[in-house]
């Protein structure tokens, strides 16, 4: 493997062969590219790429069978774009002290194309630690194979809906299948927009969220009328991570 603990370091259109770890990243300002860790998966025991202080760059990267371990206990500062994971391979958050604030990360527009057994995308070790909060975090835009499946994808941003059937007025939608972290960091409450969708009716939606949890309920000013027998459709969509600036 190869360890990058110089900052300032750009690691490019390389090959990692064998090796417990492909790359051991120690420094924040680094840069790998185009690298593609060709070591000891992940079933094995082995790390494709480590970012020791769970800081710096992967982009245009291919994890073969290895996985992308994050270890941060604080600000993260990340950005994994692009990058190709290749069977068993995923992306492992691990919190390395109690009731850990992750921040400043940023994983999108990545592919997760598994063989034979899929995994999930994303994978919590809490082992020597825990997550707490999370705070300017975007994990989105991230695509699956068939393999994979809808169910084993993951972010931190998720829309989901639910039908509501003549006569009820209230729902409770649990996001917890499509989110990272568990309800210990839950939903930022100030995230959640839900819409109401019914032919010809129409009546004011409310929503909230009994923090910390990843449920978010819904209550309707009137119920469903009985005259409409497909009900309404409630869609809701959440973010996990709270904002420290308006600006988007």
């Amino acid at each position: 493997g190869t360890r990058a603990a110089q900052h300032d370091c750009d690691v490019n259109n390389v090959i990692i062969f064998s090796g417990k770890v492909g790359i051991n990243n120690t420094n924040g300002a680094n840069r790998l590219q185009g690298v593609h860790t060709w070591n000891l998966a992940g079933s094995n025991g082995g790390t494709g790429i480590l970012l020791h202080s769970g800081a710096g760059r992967v982009q245009q990267c291919y994890l073969d069978y290895a996985p992308l371990v994050i270890r941060s206990d604080a600000a993260a500062a990340a950005v994994v774009q692009g990058n190709l994971f290749l069977g068993t391979s995923t992306i492992v958050l691990e919190a390395r002290k109690w009731r850990a604030k992750l921040r400043a990360l940023v994983i999108t527009g990545n592919i997760f194309h598994s063989w034979g057994k899929a995994n999930r995308t994303f994978l919590l070790d809490e082992t020597h630690g825990s997550f707490d909060s999370v705070t300017d975090t975007v994990v989105e835009n991230n695509e699956v194979t068939a393999i994979v499946g809808a169910a084993k994808k993951l972010g931190t941003r998720a829309t989901l809906s639910t039908q509501m059937f003549p006569g009820t007025q209230s729902t409770a939608i649990d996001f917890s299948p499509a989110l990272i972290f568990g309800s210990k960091v839950g939903i930022a409450e100030e995230s959640v927009r839900c819409t109401m969708h019914a032919p010809a009716w129409a009546t004011a939606v409310s929503s909230w969220v009994n923090t910390p949890s990843n449920v978010v309920n819904v209550w309707l000013a009137a119920p469903v009328p009985l005259t409409l027998p497909s009900g309404a459709n409630i869609v809701c969509t959440v973010d996990q991570s709270t904002r420290s600036a308006n600006a988007h």
